[in-house]
């Protein structure tokens, strides 16, 4: 009888599949302006759901002569103070915005050369994940806010499976989340229907 072995999926640094950047020097407050000629991609703007709300994003007139670091489509965000850090992928949305973007400064920018073993979609993905998480959590620095450094996160040990296997990965992750989406509408409108049924029961004035 013939046994298959399982191919070990190799491993290796993230600075050694990706640049790593940080997001525009703002200094204090990032607020709309009449004028704006950018827009600003901001913590309370993402989610690892959902991605980035564009919407919600700020508009404003960027300081400073730096030349910004213009966000891309499959760039990553990495929150590198958030409780735990997480990643968010850059979709195609950003080409439909009036604008182009940056990122605030506490974020990392993560991206991959056009001829890369990993593809985004999957990295953003690892870096959400258990193992890259344990990681995190053990070498995360700060007694009060804990946060990842750059040494750190360029560090960070990522796993590179075959470029199909991380397809049917990113696949079924998508799949999950339009799922958890949609079980998150109906969790919403129960509660109205629920709210509504209580409303009724209310004493008359």
């Amino acid at each position: 009888m013939s046994s298959s072995k399982t191919t070990p999926v190799k491993h290796t640094k993230l600075s050694k599949l990706s640049t790593i950047a940080i997001g525009y020097p703002f200094r204090g407050r990032i607020h709309d302006t009449e004028d704006p000629d950018a827009i600003v991609v901001q913590m309370s703007n993402v989610s690892v759901g959902q991605g980035v709300e564009w919407s919600s994003c700020t508009r404003t007139t960027l300081p400073g002569k730096r030349d910004p670091d213009w966000l891309q489509p499959n760039d990553i965000l990495f929150a590198a103070r958030a409780d735990p850090p997480y990643a968010v992928l850059i979709s195609e949305q950003l080409l439909e915005q009036p604008l182009k973007a940056v990122a605030a400064p506490y974020f990392y920018i993560i991206r991959l050369p056009q001829t890369t073993q990993v593809t985004p979609a999957f990295l953003a993905w690892y870096l959400n994940s258990l193992p890259a998480q344990r990681y995190f959590l053990s070498h995360s620095e700060g007694s009060v806010t804990r946060s990842i450094k750059r040494k750190i996160l360029e560090h960070t040990p990522i796993a590179v499976p075959p470029l199909p296997r991380q397809h049917t990965i990113s696949a079924l992750v998508d799949t999950i989340r339009q799922q958890q989406h949609i079980a998150q509408q109906l969790i919403s409108q129960g509660e109205l229907l629920l709210d509504a049924l209580a409303s009724d029961l209310e004493p008359s004035p």
